[in-house]
């Protein structure tokens, strides 16, 4: 009889804690929700406001840090563009937009830590193992749009190389996390179309780039759509993942609305799905419209 009593209260404690645990989780994830339809519908400010206090009541989640870095590259991104060339390298001056980069360091430095603690003690924590290649990922993007000189080149390859790496690790561990091909997927692309520059960004990629190394050391324009089908069928049920979840079908988009009409029919659902989704995008809407127009009067078979 004692040991039954025992059970029942072992029960009655234990149980209400793991449910605790998961309505947070949920709560959380109702929360990163909120964030990124902000932020993906170009409310940045309200975005960010809310995903500071996510940081602030969950300090030691390296996710907050990358997603509060995420939003304020965008915010920087959106101040420091003005009167400049649109996709090329943006150049940041003035003390507010000096903040922003600073901020957008200091989130991603405590994030790398945070990971790191943890890394310590479990090499092989997929989570963590993710979040840090997320976080060195998102770094090499970073310098590669806003620092200048030669060696921020230099120092956007390598840290972009080192957060594929991890990436690409965590995948093992965990093929959940296949989502992060659209990350090797994106990094390819973007390799291509620099050495379709000239010949010396050719050679200079194929000898020095540690990021060229990371995706297989070839130019495969092929491969780059097979990694981006791939990971549109990842779907993970984590509150950590849910920026990726959307990131990639951006990426997605983009990269399939640029192939001059070959790939509308692939592009048209995703476009759909996100225009319902963030209805106050304005390059969803002009994609989708331009999609659809294409569509429209693409030619019939002949008679």
């Amino acid at each position: 009889m004692a040991k039954i009593i025992l059970f029942c209260l072992w029960l009655f404690i234990v149980r209400p804690v793991i449910s605790l645990g998961q309505i947070d989780e949920i709560n959380i994830g109702k929360e990163v929700d909120e964030i990124l339809t902000h932020y993906y519908d170009g409310r940045i400010q309200e975005a960010k406001g809310l995903a500071q206090e996510l940081k602030n009541d969950h300090p030691r989640e390296p996710f907050f840090r990358e997603l509060l870095a995420e939003i304020l590259w965008k915010e920087l991104e959106k101040s420091a563009s003005r009167g400049q060339a649109p996709n090329k390298r943006i150049s940041y001056s003035g003390q507010e937009n000096q903040g922003l980069a600073k901020q957008f360091y200091n989130e991603i430095n405590t994030g790398l830590s945070l990971t790191q603690e943890v890394l310590v003690l479990r090499p092989n924590d997929s989570k963590n193992l993710f979040l840090r290649g997320m976080l060195l990922a998102r770094t090499g993007g970073f310098i590669a749009k806003f620092e200048n000189g030669v060696g921020s080149y230099v120092e956007a390859d390598g840290k972009t190389a080192e957060g594929l790496e991890l990436l690409k690790k965590s995948m093992a561990l965990d093929p959940e996390l296949c989502s992060a091909k659209t990350f090797l997927a994106l990094t390819m692309h973007n390799l291509i179309l620099a050495a379709n520059e000239s010949i010396l960004n050719n050679l200079t990629i194929r000898l020095k780039s540690y990021a060229f190394d990371a995706v297989g050391h070839k130019y495969d324009q092929g491969q780059v759509f097979k990694w981006l089908d791939e990971s549109m069928v990842c779907n993970p049920d984590y509150y950590w993942t849910k920026d990726v979840m959307w990131d990639k079908k951006f990426i997605y988009q983009d990269i399939l609305v640029r192939q001059a009409g070959r790939m509308d029919d692939k592009a048209l659902p995703v476009l759909e799905e996100l225009s319902s989704r963030f209805p106050d995008n304005r390059a969803v809407k002009d994609n989708l419209f331009l999609v659809r127009l294409h569509i429209q009067n693409r030619p019939g078979p002949r008679k």
